[in-house]
């Protein structure tokens, strides 16, 4: 879901640069009309700060409640951190947005001086976003009991940077499919769960964990047939 949300922020981003850049240098559409005479420019651009600041909210809520309900969640049978190189990929792609925005933040800063109403706002929820990601990421290289991962009667569920749940209800498969472990649904809805969220040590703890899980849940519930291929029967 973060991923959607942030190639949309992206998105709205290069339009707003190329906005505020075409007002602020006045490029000419026609012989009668500029973009720094347009109608209503400073409320276009509020506009897309206020889109900003709302996908910015909607990832904040999304990484911090994850991160709380994973910490607080005491009822698994089978739980182990992620992997080290798991929490690693995480810390860096959450500097990556750091260091995007700090460069956002200099070139707003610099349209700033030719029209500073037209960016303050963007400029303001910009370094507000970027504040919180630099405070996530030392969540992240701090670590904790929020970057585990863990199986009960009704889930697998781990988080790294987000909450990722594969659920049992509607399963119908789980597969191999080249390095990752593949959770397919009803519909042909398929959540894959990359084999690098677990060290290697742990691979055969969660396998048999997850079948053993599987199999209780096939008892309980007569006429529901999983299927498990050999591929992952066979997970070392």
């Amino acid at each position: 879901m973060n991923k959607v949300i942030n190639v949309f922020s992206g998105l709205i981003l290069a339009i707003f640069c190329a906005f505020v850049m075409a007002v602020v240098y006045d490029l000419t559409i026609s012989t009668n009309f500029t973009l720094k005479g347009m109608p209503y420019k400073q409320e276009i651009a509020y506009g897309f700060t206020l889109i900003i600041l709302l996908l910015g909210v909607l990832r904040i809520v999304r990484k911090w409640q994850g991160a709380k309900d994973m910490t607080n969640f005491n009822k698994f049978t089978f739980v182990r951190p992620i992997a080290t190189s798991a929490k690693n990929l995480s810390l860096i792609y959450a500097l990556i947005e750091v260091v995007f925005m700090g460069i956002l933040i200099y070139f707003l800063y610099r349209i700033s001086a030719l029209d500073l109403s037209l960016v303050f706002p963007m400029l303001i929820v910009i370094s507000f976003l970027l504040l919180e990601g630099i405070i996530f990421a030392y969540r992240i290289g701090k670590g904790g009991k929020a970057f585990r991962i863990g199986i009960n009667k009704k889930v697998v569920a781990y988080f790294n940077r987000e909450m990722h749940l594969m659920y049992f209800t509607g399963l119908k498969r789980v597969e191999m499919h080249q390095d990752m472990i593949n959770f397919q649904y009803k519909d042909d809805l398929n959540i894959l769960m990359p084999l690098d969220v677990l060290e290697k040590s742990d691979l055969i703890p969660f396998r048999d964990a997850l079948i053993e899980t599987l199999a209780t849940e096939l008892r309980d519930k007569k006429g529901k047939n999983i299927y498990i291929d050999d591929a992952f029967r066979t997970l070392e």
